[in-house]
């Protein structure tokens, strides 16, 4: 795999898992504390994968993707936000 399409799929892995956590908080009504506190840490265990399974010398990659523009949790969307810019270098 190239290093562009590692980052491709940490990045797609988080938020699917993101996603999935969404779905199950708004079916056990999580409270918003609990919300934010599991993203924060999916948030960590991102940033953990990139730097475990991304080469040292390799940049954040620069991916082209855009957002879903569907609604979702503020949580989840500071958190897909956070992974985009990364990947974009910023």
């Amino acid at each position: 795999m190239t290093e562009m399409e590692i980052r491709k799929l940490i990045d797609e892995t988080i938020v699917q898992i993101a996603t999935k956590l969404e779905a199950l908080f708004v079916e056990h009504d999580v409270e918003e504390q609990v919300i934010w506190q599991v993203m924060k840490q999916l948030d960590l265990a991102h940033s953990r994968a990139v730097a475990r399974l991304m080469p040292p010398s390799s940049p954040q990659g620069k991916g082209g993707e855009t957002r879903d523009e569907r609604a979702v949790h503020p949580a989840l969307d500071a958190l897909n936000l956070k992974i985009e810019m990364e990947r974009r270098g910023g």
